[in-house]
């Protein structure tokens, strides 16, 4: 059964966000007239609301790339998550620059993490020191030396622990270290206040799975439960 399709549009990897009953849906999307490739790159986050989960109300798009190719989100946005502290919502949101172009010509190359603030969920502003976080090569795969052209860091999700008093970001991410086709791993961050965040080594690392991407925690009985998703040999 077909719930929500905004016309005219690829529509995937979404992400909710729920606050007095509204159900605010955030989600990449790109014009149908891109192959299935292409929409990766040109790639935009659109935006819909929702009382029951089944009548849903486009809004429209909210987050673009930068027009200016020598910025950081240059090439397209890629997949985030909402979360709200005190009266300011934060988006964080991966993205690309088009001056990374591999040996290869793919252009994008290197994936960054950045967040936009909003007041009402429609109208985000970008903040002025992004990218928040980046790839650590004390415990991250980089570019030059990444099996597959690309380097990772991207599908944020933030969570906050109530005990510790601090935020985490769990992100998709390749391990410095092993076999290089199997350096798949979730990334970690933290940070006191969802703008300064200190990059931390992987949260997991298998070795088994070329990525493990969309990261996302759910608690449940004072335990932390991480869902990702996998393709064993994506190669």
């Amino acid at each position: 059964m077909k719930l929500y399709a905004p016309e005219g549009k690829f529509l995937w990897d979404f992400w909710i966000y729920e606050e007095n009953g509204i159900y605010h849906l955030f989600h990449l999307e790109a014009p149908l007239n891109e192959d299935s490739h292409s929409r990766h790159r040109n790639s935009t986050v659109g935006y819909a609301v929702s009382r029951d989960l089944v009548n849903w109300e486009y809004k429209g798009t909210v987050l673009k790339a930068s027009e200016l190719e020598d910025d950081w989100d240059s090439v397209s946005i890629w997949t985030g998550c909402t979360i709200k502290k005190d009266d300011t919502y934060y988006m964080f949101y991966t993205s690309r620059c088009k001056r990374d172009i591999a040996d290869d010509g793919y252009v994008g190359h290197t994936q960054r993490i950045g967040v936009a603030t909003s007041k009402d969920l429609i109208n985000w502003e970008k903040y002025r020191g992004n990218p928040i976080i980046v790839a650590d090569d004390r415990y991250y795969e980089k570019q030059p030396d990444a099996y597959n052209k690309h380097e990772g860091c991207r599908d944020p999700f933030v969570v906050y622990d109530e005990d510790e008093k601090m935020y985490y970001a769990f992100f998709t991410a390749r391990d410095k270290s092993g076999h290089p086709k199997y350096r798949g791993c979730i990334g970690r961050a933290r940070s006191k206040d969802l703008i300064n965040w200190e990059v931390m080594p992987p949260a997991a690392s298998p070795h088994i799975f070329t990525d493990m991407e969309v990261p996302s925690l759910h608690k449940h009985n004072d335990k932390w439960y991480m869902i990702f998703a996998v393709k064993k040999r994506m190669v």
